[in-house]
């Protein structure tokens, strides 16, 4: 494989020329890094009442409480639950990832990662920590103590190529105030496995989908996300699309969200997920928020609704990949008062900061074995399902006045 920046005709100190290397085996790396909210859950257990602990371990601009107990833990800033955790040490990095199960990438896996765009937020105003930078190339003059940042921060040039060397060392320099966490993993690891091709993408900046006002069912879009509407109890909206051919072994990744504005704060109950399957048989990764206690949201992987998919007409009319998708509604129907995930036969609760909180619901196929992820959490898995053909969004209201649920992006790769 080859490595290095094809803009860089010479090795300088912070970017290597092109080079070919030994490719490296398959593996796992996490899209996102490891946010406030997450990597405190962990400093928690992994320091408990030890001031000295957190203070080795807690970021450099966490906010400081006052000493005694508990209280000499230090804390994100009000608002940054789901920001990126930065100015950790190395060690911590790797300590926090092998509490996972995981590891950091090396810098070789970071940089195949990000030229083929499988992680987010490379070149924004962070970098992230990788291990065994020695085997991609030339580093620093002294390299005693030293480790690799890959990315760019604010202060450094946007380029995906760029590296810096930062001392692990507890006190806090320019280089690492700057430094996140992403963890990886060899071929299969938590929140399943990843694939190369991608077969389609849609950031719902232009109208593929359909485009449905029917009083009570609302299917259309906004800038740069796409909606599914439902007013009114017990009633079911679904809309799907085909794939250019059926996959065998694949992933589905939907980034989601609930639109608080419409979807209100009263009582009552509703879900909303998305759909895979073929025209013979659809199962939708179910989300169903917690509103009172606000902290949780509880996962399914269900069949859909058997009036709903027949309201599809997928097997008596042919559905192409050119289409822009189909569409049904169902109800009101008392027969799908209390239809929740607490009904089916496994569930698994999900823990959020906030009930705004984005969703990322992921369905991965493989050996006619599928798994169903939620924010990384394992929900369910199944062999019902022996292909990828049909994907598609789904939302209920069972006894709620409406819900409005956006979908931000989706992406469907293979091998």
């Amino acid at each position: 494989i080859t490595i290095g920046s094809p803009q860089a005709s010479a090795d300088t100190a912070n970017v290597l020329a092109p080079r070919t290397i030994e490719g490296t085996a398959k593996f796992y790396i996490e899209p996102f890094t490891v946010t406030n909210a997450k990597f405190r859950a962990w400093i928690i257990t992994a320091a408990g009442d030890n001031a000295d602990a957190w203070r080795r371990y807690a970021p450099a601009d966490w906010l400081e409480r006052a000493p005694g107990g508990a209280a000499t833990q230090s804390s994100y800033a009000d608002g940054t639950a789901d920001a990126a955790v930065k100015g950790v040490t190395y060690g911590t990095a790797g300590a926090y990832c092998a509490s996972q199960g995981k590891r950091l990438a090396t810098e070789v896996e970071w940089e195949l990662a990000a030229v083929n765009k499988i992680i987010e937020d490379v070149a924004d105003e962070a970098q992230d920590w990788v291990s065994d930078w020695d085997a991609y190339g030339p580093g620093p003059k002294d390299p005693t103590n030293r480790q690799a940042l890959r990315g760019a921060n604010g202060t450094l040039e946007a380029d995906i190529y760029y590296r810096v060397f930062a001392l692990d060392t507890p006190e806090a320099t320019a280089a690492r105030q700057q430094a996140r966490i992403r963890c990886a993993a060899d071929e299969v690891a938590i929140g399943g496995r990843t694939f190369a091709k991608l077969v389609t993408e849609d950031d719902f900046n232009s109208l593929a989908w359909p485009q449905i006002d029917e009083g009570k069912f609302e299917l259309g879009y906004h800038p740069e996300n796409y909606h599914l509407d439902v007013s009114g109890e017990h009633r079911q909206l679904t809309v799907v699309r085909s794939l250019p051919q059926p996959l065998a072994a694949g992933r589905v990744d939907v980034d989601t969200f609930i639109e608080r504005n419409n979807t209100g704060t009263s009582d009552g109950g509703y879900r909303f997920g998305t759909v895979v399957g073929t025209k013979e048989a659809l199962y939708t990764l179910t989300v169903q928020p917690d509103e009172l206690g606000g902290e949780k949201f509880t996962a399914c992987l269900v069949p859909l609704d058997p009036e709903l998919a027949a309201g599809l007409s997928l097997t008596a009319d042919e559905l192409s990949a050119s289409s822009p998708g189909r569409s049904a509604m169902l109800g009101p129907s008392e027969l799908h008062y209390n239809e929740n995930c607490d009904k089916a036969e496994k569930s698994a609760e999900v823990p959020v900061t906030t009930i705004d909180s984005p969703v990322r619901l992921t369905l991965v196929l493989v050996d006619g074995q599928m798994e169903a992820w939620v924010n990384e959490v394992l929900v369910d898995t199944t062999d019902a399902l022996p292909s990828i053909g049909v994907f598609g969004f789904f939302s209920e209201t069972y006894h709620r006045p409406r819900s409005h649920i956006h979908f931000d992006r989706v992406s469907v790769t293979a091998d």
